[in-house]
């Protein structure tokens, strides 16, 4: 994941430190990343690890953990049962994501009717910010307020130079928008969102593999990067565009109420 500035780096022993001073309710930035998978009968150990790093910030109330392993690697011991760890009232929450890289794009079945060009004015911004706050969680006001200061986490890298935010455009309506962030040597997606009333009419595809092969263009030995919930509708979209799978990545989220 393409992280925001904000978020500090710090190597332990056997895992990395996640640390996102200004924004407690940042899961995957205030977390702990595992250097080798966990056994179920480990967490207990982990989460006792979060909680002494996390112990002077009491504002951090969810646990993380996560860890990525090879693609092949598709199962993990504990995701087909119920987990509990001393100390958090809820069962554990376990998910995973797909990471795939891209070399070869494969074009979408069919045209949308969108232009893709990359977001510059006020009130095209004005029109992503809308997009990303009413698709995701828009009746969950703690949601909208990360949203809104994950977007301007990204501003901020754009300006710095670090990517570009992408729309696709029907005249001068925003039909579907994604971030795209390159780091040493590698590009990759972030928040690829359609408007829920455009979706099926391939807006994501055309969006996503215009954007990939305008990368590629310039850079033809580059990488594309793009992650999503595994077995989700968008990880087969990006599978049919030529994205291969590499890695999985699981998490394990401890909630305390």
């Amino acid at each position: 994941m393409v992280q925001p500035a904000s978020v500090q780096i710090h190597q332990r022993a056997g895992y990395i430190l996640l640390e996102t001073l200004d924004y407690p309710g940042y899961w995957d930035g205030n977390c702990l990343f595992l250097l080798a998978p966990p056994s179920p009968d480990s967490l207990q150990h982990w989460f006792c690890v979060w909680e002494r790093e996390f112990v002077n910030r009491p504002s951090v109330n969810t646990g993380v953990l996560q860890w990525e392993v090879d693609s092949s690697a598709s199962t993990w011991g504990g995701a087909k049962q119920p987990l509990t760890v001393e100390g958090w009232p809820k069962p554990l929450e376990v998910t995973s994501a797909s990471a795939r890289v891209l070399r070869t794009p494969q074009p979408p079945a069919y045209e949308a009717p969108v232009d893709v060009r990359p977001v510059e004015t006020d009130e095209e911004w004005k029109q992503v910010r809308a997009l990303v706050l009413t698709e995701t969680d828009p009746a969950d006001e703690k949601r909208r307020r990360f949203h809104r200061w994950r977007l301007d986490e990204y501003q901020h890298q754009i300006k710095a130079g670090d990517g570009c935010w992408w729309g696709g455009f029907s005249g001068a309506e925003l039909w579907g928008a994604a971030g795209f962030f390159r780091r040493n040597g590698l590009a990759r997606f972030q928040e690829v969102i359609t408007a829920r009333p455009m979706r099926g009419r391939g807006v994501c595809s055309h969006l996503v593999y215009a954007i990939a092969t305008d990368h590629l263009d310039r850079y033809p030995n580059g990488t594309v990067v793009i992650a999503s919930k595994h077995s989700s509708l968008a990880d087969s979209i990006y599978a049919r565009l030529g994205f291969r799978e590499v890695s999985r990545q699981w998490s394990v989220i401890a909630k305390r109420a």
